[in-house]
């Protein structure tokens, strides 16, 4: 399921690099995906009262401890 799901959103790239590759970028793309959920998430906690950060606050450490999960959607085992 994985395999068909990322070969089609691949797909309008096909042009410029092989099956292989795009599924390798992919890949590689869910994996530092956190990376941008918290930089974009500090960015709109940036200068908020305290009651957000206390709400809101917490969820930019637990997403950045997402790149260490085993279970990521389309890790290498997926995709193999």
């Amino acid at each position: 399921m994985l395999r068909r799901l990322a070969d089609a959103y691949t797909e309008a790239w096909s042009d410029v690099a092989d099956r292989a590759t795009l599924r390798r970028q992919a890949e590689l793309a869910v994996r530092v995906g956190p990376i941008t959920r918290v930089l974009a998430w500090r960015r709109a906690l940036d200068g908020v009262d305290d009651a957000a950060i206390e709400e809101w606050g917490d969820n930019v450490g637990s997403w950045l401890m997402e790149i260490e999960s085993d279970d990521l959607p389309l890790r290498p085992a997926a995709l193999a």
